[in-house]
């Protein structure tokens, strides 16, 4: 042991860096590299050092039941002597709000049965003091952490409320300076919000005209009115996003938000919303004529750069895009990858509708375009009463691969070069055990599903099926996914 103390004084720092980049950068997936560098920070003191570095870069705070006990541990480890200037370090932050249904259903229950119901007004404000201090949101230790954290080199913040969408007025975040401070950060390039309702506008409008933000995330969220305050110039610019995601939200409320701020237009106000760098955007598709034709129209604003455009259909509750009205692949000069999600129960009828979504999506192409990636991502949950071999026979038979296969292969896709297809299967049955597909299984049915995409040469076609099984808890909480978002 003492010869291998010798041997580690003797090697350079710089080598020793060297190592710890090693790892941290080629390890996959995350958790080997996490641990990997956890066993390089017990070594020495010459490897503790950069292990940590790398170790807390990225910080996922679970605000729960023991928050404040965690955000204790945190700040101290932060601010010890014997960690240098560990918290320079901290490069991103995911704030999770882990909310029980429970807690958020007390609200509900007591506006549905008013004074006779089960819980008096005094003992409804009672009860959610308590669920503010649980959480961390009145306790000056979550606070401290935010503080702390505040004088990192922070790129990243996220605010999350996992399994439950959580009001803002509830946590009383909006009198919190230490999070508006953070969402000022001048290092700040990357900012997620999602499951929220009633945030203030004033977060969402300053969002879009920070002169930092490089990606934006807005997820299942609503706005409350609120005045804006820029720190800039008088006439604020729409930040420089390159990568932008809306998706579970009132397009046409956003939108509003902006306009005022913006040069009038007519008669397409909403195209006037244009990010000048933007690559990437991210949307689900909305209901009703009002909302997409926003959508559209704002799409058509950042069509000469937009290089990716990712389109989510949620099943739950339903929506459409059907007939496709304006929509036109074509007009997207610049579109190169286009990825189509969608998820839904695992029947002919509910699987049909989304292909033939798609289809109308594809074929709304009136002249040649320059798509070179199109991937297809379809989720299916299958009820308990159909056994797994019904299952496959339903998704494999469904009437509209045919199209999708014509659409793909006909010369309005010149320069596709790779379709990815995707099929994950959820089954709600626990008495018999499902494992993933092996691989020889997708490839043995890539040519009867998209038999004219896989004989193409120049294009390369990939087929990847999924199944997993889930019990009545488990069934319940994915359906209920279909209607929030999620953070891994």
């Amino acid at each position: 042991m003492k010869s291998l103390t010798q041997a580690d004084s003797t090697l350079p720092q710089e080598i020793v860096n060297l190592i710890i980049d090693e790892v941290a950068n080629n390890l996959k997936p995350e958790r080997e590299a996490l641990a990997a560098l956890r066993a390089c920070s017990l070594v020495s003191k010459s490897f503790h050092y950069p292990s940590r570095r790398y170790l807390f870069s990225e910080i996922k705070f679970i605000a729960d039941g023991f928050a404040q006990k965690r955000a204790a541990r945190l700040v101290q480890t932060l601010n010890r002597r014997s960690n240098g200037d560990l918290v320079l370090n901290v490069r991103s932050v995911t704030f999770v709000l882990d909310i029980p249904p429970t807690l958020i259903q007390l609200r509900y229950r007591y506006q549905k049965k008013g004074l006779r119901g089960l819980f008096s007004r005094w003992q409804w404000q009672q009860k959610f003091l308590g669920v503010k201090k649980r959480f961390g949101l009145l306790e000056s230790r979550v606070l401290k952490l935010l503080e702390v954290l505040d004088h990192s080199e922070l790129e990243h913040f996220g605010l999350v409320a996992q399994a439950q969408v959580l009001d803002w007025g509830i946590g009383n975040l909006v009198t919190v300076p230490a999070f508006l401070q953070i969402f000022s950060n001048p290092n700040l390039n990357s900012l997620h919000f999602m499951n929220i309702t009633n945030i203030p506008e004033s977060i969402i409008t300053d969002a879009f005209f920070s002169t930092n933000l490089k990606e934006l995330v807005l997820c299942n969220l609503t706005t409350k009115r609120s005045s804006s305050i820029f720190s800039g110039a008088t006439t604020p610019a729409l930040a420089n996003l390159l990568r932008l995601e809306m998706k579970r939200v009132s397009y046409t409320a956003l939108f509003s938000i902006l306009i005022p701020f913006l040069p009038p237009s007519s008669p397409s106000p909403y195209s006037q919303i244009r990010f000048a760098h933007l690559k990437t955007l991210s949307v689900s598709i909305p209901n009703g004529s009002t909302e997409t034709d926003a959508l559209w129209e704002f799409i058509l604003g950042v069509s000469p750069t937009l290089e990716t455009l990712a389109l989510e259909h949620h099943g739950w509750p339903d929506s459409g895009l059907d007939p496709v009205g304006s929509f036109n692949l074509s007009r997207l000069v610049s579109l190169r990858n286009f990825k189509f999600s969608s998820s839904s129960f695992n029947t002919s009828a509910d699987l049909e509708s989304r292909q033939s979504m798609l289809t109308n999506l594809l074929g709304s192409a009136t002249s040649p375009t320059a798509i070179e990636t199109i991937d297809i991502l379809f989720s299916l949950q299958s009820v308990e009463r159909f056994k797994k071999r019904h299952s496959i026979s339903i998704w494999r038979t469904a009437l509209g691969w045919s199209t999708m296969d014509e659409k793909m292969s006909s010369g309005i896709f010149p320069e596709l070069q790779k379709v990815n297809l995707s099929v994950d299967v959820f089954y709600h049955d626990p008495t018999f055990d499902v494992t993933e597909y092996r691989p020889e299984y997708s490839r043995e049915y890539a040519r009867t599903i998209l038999p004219a995409v896989a004989t193409i040469s120049t294009i390369d076609f990939h087929l990847d099926v999924h199944s997993s099984g889930y019990g009545a808890h488990q069934m319940g909480y994915q359906l209920t996914g279909a209607n929030y978002c999620l953070t891994s």
